[in-house]
Parts: structure tokens; sequence; C-alpha cells
């Protein structure tokens, strides 16, 4: 769950409003800890009328495709109850090669946009957790934005999603305090 908002957080309208408006399928949110990109991100969450959003944060115990997905299916099923994804079924060994595109196909009828919060992405060091989220990103519904906060440059080959303006970058300039 995102973190609930605290008075004594300082507000960021003009990100809050740079987040809302982008178009771009991946938000890139990238800083040393203590710069505010989670606050920042729960904040746009709060946001009355924005999308709704399903928000995963992520451990060190994340850092495997079957746990990943989990968390992302529990995550969009608790945001989007018409979500029918079954985790068990899904991440089951023997349909894994199955996972993502169904999960992008059901991704792509949900009835409203959604975005899919990936905090602590830095968290996730396997190659194969970098390739599958690679692969959603290039295969996303456009109702789908997805968001990794992350202390780090994540290793994913986002070339020809920059090269698309798919890619919208916040990083230490913008979030930090003048």
């Amino acid at each position: 769950h995102a973190p609930e908002i605290r008075p004594e957080w300082l507000d960021r309208p003009a990100l809050v409003r740079r987040l809302s408006g982008t178009p771009a399928r991946l938000i890139l949110i990238g800083a040393p800890a203590g710069f505010g990109k989670t606050v920042l991100t729960s904040q746009w969450s709060g946001v009355p009328g924005s999308s709704r959003f399903a928000w995963v944060t992520l451990d060190t115990g994340d850092n495997n495709p079957t746990q990943l997905w989990w968390k992302v299916i529990s995550a969009v099923r608790r945001a989007c109850p018409e979500f029918d994804v079954d985790p068990p079924q899904v991440l089951m060994p023997r349909q894994g090669q199955m996972l993502l595109p169904a999960l992008i196909a059901r991704l792509g009828a949900l009835r409203a946009p959604i975005v899919l919060v990936l905090d602590d992405y830095h968290l996730v060091t396997h190659d194969r957790c970098h390739t599958q989220v690679e692969f959603l990103l290039g295969h996303l519904p456009q109702s789908v934005q997805v968001v990794l906060a992350t202390r780090a440059v994540p290793p994913l080959r986002l070339a020809r999603l920059r090269a698309a303006g798919q890619v919208t970058d916040i990083g230490i300039q913008e979030l930090r305090f003048s």
C-alpha cells in the first residue's frame, strides 16, 4: 500500500501536476535515499480524480520473478476488484511463459486507467526480473503507466521508449529543494 499522506510532508504541487499530466508509459523517479521519491508518488496517488494506483513496495525477498509478479498481481487486484487474475494459477512453473502476455491482456481489459508503482526498484537485481519488466514496459496497454521509484538507474534497455517519448524522468534536480 502507498504510505498515508502525513500533514508534515511538504507539498510538491508542481511535481504532482507534472506526474498527473504526463502521458508517458514509464515514469522513472530516481534519486538517493531521502529525496522524497515515495512521498511524491504517494502525494500523486492522493490527488482526487487521479488514476487508480496499484502500489508494490519491494524488498530483497522480491528479487525473483515469482515473488515479484505475485506482488504485482496482488496489488492490481487490491486497486481493481474487477481484475480477474488468480496469482497461484498464473505463477505455476509450467505456465510461467504465459504469465506476462496474460497479465498484459488483463490489464488492457480494465475499465479505468491504472498506475503500477514499483517502489524501491533498486532492490531488484535478478536479470530475469529486469527482462520481464522490460517486456511489460514494451507491451503496456495505453491505460497503464508504470512508476519505478529507485535509488539507482535500473539496468533496463529504455532507448526505444525514450525515443518514442514514453519515459518521464524525475531525478535529483527536480526533487532537490532550493
